[in-house]
């Protein structure tokens, strides 16, 4: 009799699922992972955790498995035709190179999105985010006297005149022996314009601002001018961070170092470029009746150019948003 078969489905955001060598959930983890679009032979099922053998795909030959995880399938059962297939097939040779079978350690290695899809060139990378030095860290040196604050505000939406008020009231003084330092992960503000006048206001009264964009930055709204205009969000991303380069707002790796006499150790600063995905979602749907599609702004004010939306597997709605442009953006990071 045909052995019950299943394929993996979940785990692409963790680099695959979690394997342990028995059924106990506190039993010893192997360190390869199983990964997305596995097929395994069940060999023992107790309640939600399966017993299995690989029959195709990467990770381990043999191990224990939840079959789901917080509500989320992380396995599904074959159709008994499929499964006479699948079973035809040979199982990864034991004599095999071990990289062949194994489970990347990067998420990415085990998504729906092979790397060879996305742009590989750094001038790719240029041509969607501009004059953006990631790969290079800027030394900087403190004055001396000076010790290192580094402050942290996210998400201050200075579009809005209360927003903007909170702002200009909790400035730190520039008297105390401090170099202030600003960090800014992201939805500053929604238009271009807001965005340089509060980015001048906070140049004004600290001494150094990094700066990361958020998905409120590549929003293109109507009747906003010089902002709709501009075809696409990757454009208006670029005419930010040559707003950024002209105010000395770093979008790039900084090390500070400290020229006191306590030998201070150096500090480093290093905005990360990062886009979500649906693969990232473990929790279980919220009981809203609404759909995804009305809920969020984005999928209807951000706009990709067509070097993204050509892509194999690109998704951005309401019914879910691929990892293509997760992995575009982190990319983008590398050297």
């Amino acid at each position: 009799m045909a052995l019950s078969q299943w394929e993996v489905v979940g785990g692409g955001s963790a680099g695959g699922i979690l394997v342990r060598t028995g059924h106990a959930l506190n039993s010893p983890a192997l360190d390869e992972r199983l990964c997305i679009g596995a097929t395994v032979n069940e060999l023992e099922l107790r309640n939600n955790r399966l017993h299995y053998s690989l029959v195709s795909g990467a990770g381990p030959t043999e191990g224990w498995v939840s079959l789901s995880l917080a509500g989320k399938a992380l396995l599904v059962s074959r159709p008994q035709e499929a499964s006479k297939v699948a079973s035809q097939m040979e199982p990864p040779s034991e004599a095999a190179p071990r990289d062949e079978r194994r489970c990347a350690t990067a998420p990415a290695n085990c998504s729906a999105v092979e790397k060879t899809r996305l742009p590989l060139l750094p001038t790719d990378l240029a041509s969607l985010f501009g004059n953006l030095q990631t790969g290079k860290v800027e030394v900087l040196y403190v004055p001396a006297g000076l010790s290192v604050r580094v402050l942290c505000l996210s998400d201050i939406h200075a579009d809005g005149k209360p927003n903007r008020q909170w702002l200009t009231e909790h400035f730190p003084s520039k008297d105390g022996g401090f170099f202030n330092v600003l960090l800014l992960p992201g939805d500053v503000a929604d238009t271009i314009s807001a965005f340089e006048e509060i980015l001048l206001l906070l140049v004004a009264n600290f001494d150094l601002i990094c700066w990361t964009p958020g998905n409120h930055e590549l929003w293109l709204l109507r009747g906003k001018k010089g902002d709709a205009e501009l075809g696409d969000s990757m454009t208006k991303l670029r005419s930010l961070i040559q707003i950024c380069t002209k105010l000395g707002v770093r979008a790039h790796p900084v090390r500070l170092v400290s020229t006191s006499a306590h030998n201070d150790p150096d500090v480093v600063l290093v905005p990360l470029l990062s886009w979500y995905t649906s693969t990232w979602d473990r929790e279980p749907d919220l009981p809203y009746k609404e759909t995804t599609e009305a809920m969020y702004t984005d999928f209807s004010v951000i706009r990709w150019p067509e070097e993204i939306t050509r892509l194999t597997d690109f998704s951005f709605s309401g019914k879910g948003t691929s990892p293509v442009l997760s992995e575009i953006f982190a990319r983008a990071n590398e050297p």
